[in-house]
């Protein structure tokens, strides 16, 4: 997800190479850029999906020790 997040910023920023951040395993048509705006909400939403997804990774490995 932190990659994605990249993409859409790069994205917001201007980068003409932004698609070049989207995560190999992902299907590359599911990167649609939509604007500096939205670009920049999405790029957001994936970095805060990223880490719970992180946290709850710490809590579960923390849980079984």
């Amino acid at each position: 997800m932190a990659l994605a997040a990249a993409a859409y910023a790069a994205s917001a920023a201007g980068d003409p190479d932004c698609a070049l951040f989207w995560p190999g395993g992902w299907d590359p048509h599911m990167f649609k850029p939509a604007g500096e705006t939205r670009d920049l909400v999405r790029a957001g939403a994936l970095i805060v999906a990223e880490l719970e997804r992180r946290a709850r990774l710490l809590a579960d490995t923390a849980g079984r020790a």
